[in-house]
């Protein structure tokens, strides 16, 4: 093998690095472009089909399956930070409403409660709205869309509730956003449902940085994740109406401290609401299906 030069290999990487960068921005003006062709005409910001149809045209450009994986992630985070720069114009437009990026107004017309639920994977997300929905579905008509990457493993699983369910791929994406939730609750068909609960994608970040248009938001925080989480994960916990403790039940195991916890959140979020639940056993989850039966019962009614 011929001698490498560090220095000189840095340097070529320098240079394509100084032409991605040259290309991003040019990617964005044309992005903002697309945004004023959608301000005139309506349209709106997330099209499905058009994002998976560029998902599959850039992977096929590449030679190995380690880079095909990597062009999927990273054009799907340019495509995400494409959508966050449309809605931006959209909003300084005054169109944030007519786009779907908020939905409260068509949902109250509509007499649905939607719920988005969030937590991080294995807190017990599925568990917990499969226990909900037996304990609610004699007095609520539910309706859930499972948001995950890949796979429709929890949405079989929520429809042997016999509860109206659908799955949402998100195509590498980490989060949802309110156009393509709109998208889904059409797909999902709202005439028969007074509660929709989006079971978000799997991870503390992402999810609480997009407006889905959700009327109330609750995350989970199972207690093997630590008591620190509202310390580490700001803004998850301050756009969250409810937190919900889970896995109780096994509190004596771990180092959690639920009044360190409850102070954390309370300084990160003083009106979000904390109730320690165990989804396995049930205990506590009375309290938590009232507080919900409550509040879609006084948004039907309102």
């Amino acid at each position: 093998m011929e001698n490498l030069d560090l220095q000189e290999i840095r340097k070529k990487l320098d240079g394509i690095d100084n032409q991605l960068v040259e290309l991003f921005e040019k990617r964005m003006a044309l992005c903002s472009d697309v945004a004023e062709f959608k301000i005139q005409t309506g349209k709106k910001v997330y099209d499905g089909e058009r994002e998976r149809q560029k998902l599959d045209s850039v992977m096929a450009m590449a030679d190995s399956e380690f880079n095909k994986k990597g062009v999927y992630e990273l054009f799907s985070q340019i495509m995400t930070i494409s959508r966050k720069l449309q809605y931006g114009l959209l909003v300084r437009h005054g169109q944030a409403l007519e786009t779907g990026f908020t939905m409260v107004d068509d949902l109250k017309k509509e007499g649905v409660f939607l719920l988005n639920l969030m937590s991080s994977p294995g807190s017990g997300k599925t568990t917990t709205l499969t226990r909900t929905i037996e304990m609610l579905k004699d007095d609520i008509r539910i309706g859930v869309m499972e948001a995950d990457i890949d796979s429709d493993v929890d949405a079989k699983t929520i429809a042997d509730t016999g509860a109206k369910a659908i799955q949402l791929h998100t195509g590498g994406m980490c989060h949802l956003d309110a156009d393509m939730t709109r998208q889904g609750m059409d797909e999902l068909g709202t005439g028969d449902v007074d509660l929709v609960v989006l079971e978000n994608v799997g991870n503390l970040v992402c999810p609480a940085e997009f407006d889905t248009g959700a009327v109330r938001n609750v995350m989970i925080l199972s207690v093997p994740e630590g008591d620190d989480k509202p310390l580490k994960y700001p803004l998850m916990f301050s756009v969250c109406d409810v937190v919900l403790i889970n896995k109780i039940d096994v509190l004596s195991y771990f180092d959690f401290d639920i009044d360190k916890c409850k102070e954390y959140i309370a300084k990160r979020n003083p009106d979000a609401k904390v109730i320690p639940i165990c989804a396995k056993t049930g205990e506590g989850m009375t309290e938590w299906t009232g507080w919900l039966k409550s509040q879609v019962t006084e948004w039907k009614n309102a």
